[in-house]
């Protein structure tokens, strides 16, 4: 695992150097082999996750809010958000913030993983089975020791606009 300075770091570092796009992949449960990937240009920072302010009207998707330099974050189940089981309590480890829309608003994610770059022609459409409510935009293929030979790990692309309509 990578720690969060690092991480941030690589986004920073990594913005621009080709016409590759950088995503930020973690997991979502930390017993689970599942991986999930955002756009990396799309994190404003990652934390480990704060007390959380339960917030009135919201059940289920959004686990409740905190304070960051004088803006208020809503922060989502990421598992609820994707049609899965509400993640545990020990599994909400770090609160990955997204800058949308000139919005901020939080990913909960139990475990961090890597910043890397894959071009767009690596990048396959989420399969049909899916339907149409879902928050997959793409799926890829990552072989985290670099060899590009074998199975390697699918990886699920979110689509973090459709996260955002959906807790409105």
């Amino acid at each position: 695992l990578f720690t969060m300075d690092i991480i941030m770091n690589n986004i920073g570092s990594q913005a621009g150097e080709s016409s590759a796009s950088n995503y930020f992949m973690f997991r979502l449960n930390a017993g689970d082999s599942q991986y999930f990937a955002i756009d990396a240009s799309e994190i404003k920072e990652i934390i480990v996750a704060p007390r959380l302010n339960k917030l009135p009207g919201y059940k289920g998707l959004v686990e409740g809010a905190f304070s960051l330099r004088e803006s208020v974050v809503s922060v989502v189940d990421t598992c609820v958000a994707i049609g899965k089981r509400a993640m545990s309590p020990d599994d909400k480890k770090f609160v990955v913030v997204i800058e949308r829309d000139k919005k901020l608003f939080g990913l909960m994610a139990a475990q961090v993983a890597s910043i890397f770059s894959k071009n767009k022609s690596e990048l396959l459409p989420p399969p049909p089975s899916l339907g149409s409510r879902h928050c997959i935009t793409a799926i890829f293929n990552h072989h985290p020791d670099g060899d590009s030979k074998g199975q390697g790990r699918l990886v699920s692309v979110l689509d973090t606009g459709q996260i955002l309509t959906s807790i409105g």
